[in-house]
């Protein structure tokens, strides 16, 4: 019966001695059962692994314990291929080992697969780390750019407001002074030209303020939101009654942030609020604040995740941190879903605000301000029927 199975089998004394091998350890190995018992067999087994094949055995046969080893057996091609050997004991009535019976499996074709697979996941993961690395090194050298190219944008914008203004200055000397010396196409010709240069110098203004916030040093620490909105108010008198109602409710949240840029993006949002309403209606705005809690999910119209480049507040995102939600709704002329979608992106201005002064930077330095703080930002509103624009932040402690 044992012949007639495909495996090894082998039978052993309470002393390790082999006693049985059957015909196919010949077949495999090309050593006849006679020359296998004892402990021929470990004539066969590759020489880089007879000592740890011996020293398994051994403990099996001082413990008690189940033999389990793989390793590899010489066969009579010389060539050596991996095998599985098990033996469990076999005991008497009072629980002592008469003798060990055992088998040997191949799995030559199982254990080259095991090796082709762990060489697949290596070169894997070598090449996962070279990949890692040179996303790493672009990022590095891409992240370098964009701060050269926003210095370069602010020394450019700075530098340029000076001969933009002497064009405005020189303009309106000119139309002060020399109107009489001027017909009707002249003086229309330096009114355009005082315009368009007033029109640039804000530009630049804007250009220079948005690359100031994306400058700016980071120090975020706890803030009062309802601090930082009075000191907004008092430094900003269109914000004022009688010009504009701003219905605070207080008290506000405290938030973790950076005062110089948030309060940069709120005087943005208000000034916003302020300057976007019908002909003769007054300005009627509502700020308040809720906590948002850090299972809630993202519902909102227009919603923009925090810059992945702050991972210290983005890990506080993540880590489950509860956020202050500052909500800021006016009765303004509103937005359609087609405006919405660009109207955080800088230089973009809807259909209806282009009646309106203003460069389209205000709401890009509200995005840029709130990601760089680790921040979201959004807008609810539909055309003619006000807009509620949001900031987030995380929470901190009252």
């Amino acid at each position: 019966m044992a012949d007639t199975i495909p495996d090894i089998i082998f039978t052993a004394r309470a002393t390790g001695t082999f006693d049985f091998v059957n015909q196919r350890f010949e077949i495999l190995t090309g050593v006849a059962p006679a020359a296998a018992v004892g402990f021929g067999w470990l004539g066969a087994v590759h020489p880089e692994e007879i000592k740890f094949v011996r020293d398994s055995w051994r403990a099996a046969l001082q413990t008690g314990a189940p033999f389990y080893v793989e390793l590899r057996l010489r066969s009579p091609d010389a060539a050596f291929r991996w095998f599985v050997a098990r033996a469990q004991p076999i005991r008497n009535e009072a629980g002592q080992i008469t003798k060990w019976f055992g088998a040997i499996t191949d799995i030559d074709r199982l254990k080259n697969t095991e090796f082709a697979l762990a060489a697949a996941q290596a070169q894997l993961a070598g090449h996962a780390e070279q990949l890692e690395k040179v996303v790493e090194e672009r990022t590095a050298r891409l992240r370098e750019t964009i701060l050269q190219l926003e210095s370069f944008s602010y020394t450019v914008a700075h530098d340029l407001r000076a001969p933009i203004r002497a064009m405005e200055g020189y303009a309106n000397v000119l139309l002060e002074d020399y109107s009489g010396q001027l017909d009707y196409e002249g003086k229309t010709l330096l009114s355009h030209i005082a315009r368009a240069s007033n029109r640039l110098d804000a530009l630049t203004l804007d250009v220079l303020n948005y690359t100031r916030v994306s400058q700016e040093q980071l120090d975020l620490a706890p803030l009062s939101l309802d601090h930082v909105i009075d000191d907004v108010l008092m430094l900003n008198p269109s914000l004022k009654a009688p010009a504009a109602h701003i219905e605070i409710l207080k008290p506000l949240h405290n938030v973790i942030a950076q005062s110089t840029l948030l309060g940069q993006a709120i005087s943005n949002l208000l000034d916003n609020a302020v300057k976007f309403v019908a002909p003769g209606v007054t300005p009627h705005i509502v700020v308040r604040s809720e906590i948002v809690a850090a299972s809630q999910p993202l519902t909102n119209t227009l919603v923009e995740l925090p810059d992945p480049a702050n991972r210290s507040v983005h890990a506080q995102f993540a880590s489950g941190t509860s956020r202050v939600r500052l909500w800021i709704e006016d009765n303004g002329i509103g937005m359609d879903d087609a405006e919405i979608q660009k109207t955080f992106h800088i230089f973009q201005r809807g259909r209806e605000a282009k009646g309106y002064p203003g460069t389209g930077i205000g709401l890009a330095i509200v995005a840029k301000s709130i990601s760089r703080m680790g921040g979201r930002y959004g807008v609810h509103s539909a055309a003619g029927r006000g807009s509620r624009f949001w900031i987030e932040l995380p929470q901190a402690a009252s």
